[in-house]
């Protein structure tokens, strides 16, 4: 059986119920960032090198990873709202294919060092 680390791991228990639906604990859930209604990949491990017999494996499916902490989203928030205070805002455009275009030039004058 391979060597787990404590520290890195979270181990819980979850109980089979009605509709051999698995209840997982909230630990669980925030360490693999999934909640409620979410989907997960089930992977029963049958023959694998030291790993036991009938360990299953559950990972996230499709879910979009956190690219911000709390404190991270805050502080762009308050920059945000900075910016708009101070104007520094482009548009309003005529429609969407006005703002993708002001968008791609902005992009491309990154891009070239404009």
């Amino acid at each position: 059986m391979p060597t787990v680390n404590p520290k890195s791991s979270t181990r819980s228990r979850a109980r089979i119920g009605e509709g051999n639906e698995i209840k997982l604990s909230k630990k669980v859930c925030r360490a693999l960032g999934i909640e409620e209604g979410d989907l997960v990949n089930l992977t029963l491990i049958t023959d694998v090198k030291d790993l036991p017999s009938g360990a299953l494996i559950l990972t996230p499916h499709g879910k979009r990873t956190k690219a911000w902490t709390e404190t991270e989203w805050r502080a762009m928030e308050k920059e945000a709202s900075r910016s708009i205070r101070e104007g520094r805002t482009h548009g309003p455009f005529a429609g969407a294919e006005q703002a993708i275009a002001f968008l791609r030039k902005g992009v491309k004058a990154d891009k070239s060092g404009k």
